[in-house]
């Protein structure tokens, strides 16, 4: 399975298609992100997936995700930059300087407007000389493809809603971050500048994006209040990956008692193959310890075969970047305040 899931908050049973979920159950508001995966234009998910997150179940954890780190660990840096290169438009302030600290994880965090169906959190807001305030939203991409004609669908109707029930004007600001492969390796290569940073100033039709919310609190009515998924696309990957992992998770406690004993079963089959092949592994240790060694000390990149042609074997060499903890105390900084504690699922067998 490719994606890591959290435990579900709520009990559910599988109805065909459908997964349903206890009456009197919590479930969740309508976010900016999942209004493009509710109207079905999200690149990243789909009506099914986002009632089962609204519901409490089979929410992603995305965390750790190299797109996501790169937004966090860029946004003050952007938002910066763009109070400066983009003064002519008012002062660029981040979130935390308009609304109250956000301590803890972002789905706790309470919303920054009041609404029975919708609820958000906005990157900031641009104060400009007129006395009007609109909405900034930062974002970064490495896909500059999908920013060719401005910004996305699926990022407009998250604006969209925030202005709808923050500062109601007929435009906001969207700034980009243009970010590579050298930026989430290492947060601080990327510097902000006119080639990494660019503007989209966002037209919002009020009166069209009322349908549209419309459109989606009658969704939330029909499926999400009443407890339920809309049916699962057979066609959709996420969707077949999400709900064959709720399958799997309301199964019968016995059911799953019987999987041990054939668990235990192939480990078994494996062992017995690995000892079997214990001379090969030991060989092939030998075999390459001999030669990273001349190598390293004969500073050689590589070794052909005399027989194979193109064949050889290539030592390479690799960077990584690590926090001095000791020298960052030495500095006076308090290093716990960057720590962060994650509670990680082992699994094993035990006779």
């Amino acid at each position: 399975m490719d994606k890591k899931y959290k435990p579900p908050t709520n009990r559910f049973t599988v109805d065909g298609p459908v997964i349903r979920i206890e009456p009197g159950s919590e479930i969740h508001k309508v976010s900016g992100t999942s209004m493009a995966g509710i109207l079905g234009v999200s690149p990243w998910s789909s009506p099914f997936q986002v009632a089962c997150n609204l519901m409490g179940l089979g929410q992603e954890d995305i965390s750790d995700k190299p797109a996501v780190k790169v937004g966090i660990a860029l946004e003050s840096k952007i938002i910066d930059y763009a109070d400066k290169a983009y003064s002519k438009y008012g002062t660029f302030q981040p979130a935390e300087r308009v609304y109250e600290k956000r301590e803890g994880d972002h789905d706790a965090w309470t919303s920054d407007f009041e609404d029975d169906t919708f609820a958000g959190h906005v990157d900031g807001i641009v104060m400009s000389d007129d006395g009007k305030d609109y909405i900034l939203e930062i974002k970064t991409s490495s896909n500059m493809e999908s920013w060719i004609d401005g910004v996305p669908r699926y990022y407009y109707l998250q604006v969209a809603l925030y202005n709808r029930f923050i500062t109601k004007q007929d435009k906001a600001y969207v700034v980009l971050g243009i970010v590579n492969e050298n930026t989430y390796r290492d947060y601080n290569s990327w510097i902000p500048n006119e080639e990494t940073v660019t503007m989209y100033p966002l037209e919002i039709n009020q009166e069209a994006f009322e349908a549209i919310l419309d459109e989606v609190r009658e969704w939330y009515e029909k499926y999400v209040k009443a407890g339920m998924t809309p049916p699962y696309d057979p066609e959709n990957p996420g969707d077949v990956e999400l709900y064959n992992h709720l399958v799997n998770i309301a199964t019968d406690y016995t059911e799953m008692q019987g999987l041990v004993d054939e668990f235990k079963k192939v480990c078994d089959e494996i062992d017995a193959k690995e000892a079997d092949m214990k001379d090969k592994y030991d060989l092939r240790e030998m075999l390459k310890s001999k030669l990273k060694d001349y190598m390293e000390a004969n500073s050689l990149k590589a070794i052909e075969s005399p027989e194979t042609k193109g064949l050889r074997v290539v030592l390479g060499t690799q960077n990584r970047s690590s926090w001095d903890e000791a020298a960052m105390v030495r500095d006076g900084i308090d290093t716990s305040k960057y720590k962060k504690t994650k509670q990680i699922s082992t699994f094993a067998l035990k006779e």
